[in-house]
């Protein structure tokens, strides 16, 4: 669910439309970060700006400087909606299933809330 907003991240910081200016070769090296931080998305961002400092004593300015503790939340947003995702499927493969497209809606969503936030840092 982070891959359409990897192309609007990347976009943005091909542009110049954020604060940060990137150029293609940053883009492909940030890549392989963008894939899990976008799947966390805004609601992880946001437990993250909250919590990082606290909890690991380092500044929260840059998730690198705290990416486990990212990591670590992204895994419990995306594991629960992960495994609704594949019981669905199973019950029901092959059928429009309403459960699957919301929660792909919400995904997106969120990951594409999340492609203005910094992770490289500020």
């Amino acid at each position: 669910m982070s891959a359409p907003a990897i192309l609007v991240q990347d976009a943005l910081l091909l542009s110049g439309a954020t604060p940060t200016t990137f150029g293609m070769d940053d883009v492909l090296i940030g890549l392989p970060f963008q894939v899990w931080v976008l799947l966390g998305g805004s609601v992880v961002q946001q437990v993250f700006e909250e919590t990082a400092k606290s909890i690991t004593g380092h500044r929260q300015a840059t998730m690198i400087d705290n990416w486990h503790l990212y990591f670590a939340y992204t895994l419990a947003w995306a594991l629960p909606w992960s495994a609704l995702l594949a019981w669905r499927l199973r019950v029901a493969a092959g059928r429009r299933d309403v459960v699957v497209g919301l929660v792909a809606a919400v995904l997106l969503g969120n990951a594409v809330a999340g492609a203005r936030w910094p992770w490289w840092g500020s």
